[in-house]
């Protein structure tokens, strides 16, 4: 697996998206992304779903969220959201455990 794109902070074209993610691109030409900070400069206007759909077509692969928060937390509640959605492949709360759909 080769790192194609370590960016502490990666904005995400045309959006206010703001990340720190990992991408590795497997043998096979697929991808993993790996988030670890996920904000946006306008929330409420879709850009989170528009920035993670911008991800899935430059990277195609595996989409993970990591240190997405504890039950109860709002951060939470979205990347349990983004796995209903599909917009997300995997979501870890801050204690490594994962996080499913149904909480």
């Amino acid at each position: 697996m080769e790192t194609i794109l370590d960016e502490a902070q990666l904005a995400i074209p045309e959006t206010s998206v703001v990340a720190n993610v990992i991408v590795y691109r497997n043998a096979d030409g697929s991808h993993v992304v790996q988030i670890y900070e996920w904000s946006s400069l306008k929330p409420g206007k879709g850009e989170t779903n528009k920035a993670l759909a911008c991800l899935r077509r430059q990277y195609p692969g595996i989409i993970t969220a990591h240190d997405c928060g504890n039950p109860g937390d709002e951060s939470y509640a979205y990347w349990q959201h983004q796995l209903a959605k599909e917009r997300i492949d995997f979501a870890y709360d801050d204690n490594g455990d994962d996080i499913d759909t149904a909480g």
